[in-house]
């Protein structure tokens, strides 16, 4: 076998032109097969930055070369059903930590499959779910409870959380930026979160609700680097600077958050990078300020999580190498006896919410199911409807906070009358017979989601459309024509391809 000199060797792992170049000149002139799987190996591994692969190297010396091969293979697509949705079972491989999570086999076209845009599913990576099963470990989900996701866009893990809670507890899903908070709410109407409110505020601002958090959750912005297989342009964004500047960021948004968790109240830290800096050192930061102990989970050995162990510190971490998943790193902290619980006061100011004006109830009668559950609010010229249980909650949340969405938009009021809305369509406890209603193909349902008008044979008013039995959107029959009230920010804009049969998890 020829020999590489080193001086080469260091010039090709830096110029992947030069490697490219190098193994067609050895293939023509007949070297050594070897050396062209050498050369291979070092121009696939050149694109990911130097000072990262060193790391790795350094991180995890007998596992590096295993760890940076896996970062080039394809990506597992892998789904999670809605269980107040979707009550069936797929043909497909589960992943082993979350009942309703399933890989495919391959990835279809998901914006073609109109129950997608229904929230029957949420397309979300496999090690994402683990967060459900560590935290059923030690939260008992039957019990009322208030849960801050605290940086939720696009709504993954605000839509895991949501399927576990009861129905009379409270989810906050915060997102600071205001385009990811409207992508965060479009995501939890579709999923049907009757529980949830979306927020947009600075993580500081939480600290205006002292000891109300029973569970935080906080998947920090990160470096990223558990998304390199995923996402090439993350590597591209990959500096030493930049994981020191998370890491800086982590730990301010960790502090600013501390206090609204209630006592014996659970932190769950995650980020979707490999580095101890913003994992485990992160929190044996976070340990030495505050009074906190960390939790432990028991994890079968065959699903190929690592445990990692920093100063007792147990994490949770999933490497590309040993799970069919992406990187992600996950820990439990549960706070002390230090601090109070939040106290509720009475209003001090006029409310956004108002109790709905008895005149305009019998106008939404039958809308949700289960009358009772429900306390019904007006914000403006909007129609909420939440758990009662937790409707005092929101209250003081609406003083406190900025509110963007809140439990089921029921309707519009529209000079004393309603125009209901799609949040309430999307809703499992939408009242679908007060209603008329009519079934599309798939090819009519994707035009209707792109906001092409429907021809339908429904009597005059409100209507709306079906996918498999599945509501869609709302429609207006005036006669001559049915105005489509899909919302015109969730369409479709892309074309609707040629090949047939489109995908749809309505056939799988």
């Amino acid at each position: 076998m020829t020999a590489i000199s080193k001086p080469v060797f260091e010039t090709l792992l830096k110029h992947k032109n030069v490697g490219t170049a190098c193994v067609s000149t050895f293939l023509f002139l007949g070297k050594s097969i070897v050396l062209c799987a050498i050369l291979s190996f070092i121009m696939n591994a050149s694109h990911w930055p130097p000072e990262f692969v060193s790391r790795i190297q350094q991180q995890f010396p007998e596992e590096s070369s295993a760890f940076l091969a896996a970062l080039d293979e394809t990506p597992a697509t892998s789904l999670r059903l809605n269980p107040n949705k979707f009550t069936s079972s797929l043909p497909y491989a589960q992943v082993p930590w979350h009942p309703d999570g399933y890989f495919l086999p391959e990835r279809p076209l998901f914006t073609m499959d109109p129950w997608f845009h229904s929230g029957m599913y949420y397309v979300q990576e496999a090690s994402s779910m683990f967060l459900a099963y560590a935290l059923g470990q030690v939260i008992d989900f039957q019990s009322s409870l208030r849960v801050l996701d605290l940086c939720a866009a696009p709504g993954g893990k605000s839509t895991l959380v949501a399927s576990l809670l009861s129905e009379d507890s409270l989810l906050v899903a915060n997102e600071v930026i205001r385009s990811r908070a409207q992508i965060l709410s479009e995501n939890l109407q579709k999923w049907g979160a009757i529980q949830a409110v979306v927020s947009q505020n600075d993580p500081e601002d939480f600290q205006a609700l002292p000891g109300f958090f029973d569970l935080v959750l906080v998947d920090a912005p990160c470096s990223g680097e558990g998304l390199f297989r995923r996402d090439h342009k993350a590597a591209e964004e990959w500096s030493p600077a930049h994981i020191h500047l998370c890491c800086e960021r982590q730990r301010r948004i960790l502090m600013d958050v501390w206090d609204s968790l209630k006592p014996g109240g659970i932190l769950a830290y995650s980020t979707c990078t490999f580095n101890e800096d913003e994992n485990e050192h992160n929190l044996d930061w976070l340990l030495q300020q505050v009074d906190a102990e960390p939790i432990s989970v028991e994890v079968p050995t065959t699903w190929g999580i690592t445990l990692s162990s920093y100063k007792a510190l147990p994490g949770y971490r999933f490497h590309p190498h040993k799970v069919k998943g992406e990187g992600l790193f996950l820990t439990l902290i549960q706070k002390g006896a230090i601090g109070t619980d939040f106290t509720f006061r009475k209003k001090k100011k006029k409310q956004f919410l108002q109790p709905l004006h008895k005149d305009l109830m019998p106008k939404v009668e039958g809308w949700l199911k289960e009358r009772d559950k429900w306390a019904y609010f007006q914000g403006e010229e909007q129609i909420f409807a939440l758990p009662s249980a937790q409707a005092s909650a929101v209250e003081i949340l609406t003083q406190k906070l900025y509110l963007h969405h809140i439990g089921v938009n029921v309707g519009e009021i529209k000079k004393q009358k309603i125009n209901p809305s799609h949040g309430l369509l999307l809703s499992p406890y939408f009242g679908r017979e007060v209603f008329p209603s009519v079934e599309l193909s798939q090819l009519e349902a994707l035009k209707f989601l792109k906001k092409e008008p429907v021809k339908t044979n429904l009597p005059k008013g409100w209507g709306y459309t079906t996918f498999g039995g599945v509501p869609l959107g709302w429609l207006k029959e005036l006669g001559n024509r049915a105005n489509n009230y899909y919302p015109h920010h969730w369409r479709i804009r892309m074309n609707i391809p040629n090949e047939s049969p489109l995908f749809t998890m309505h056939k799988v």
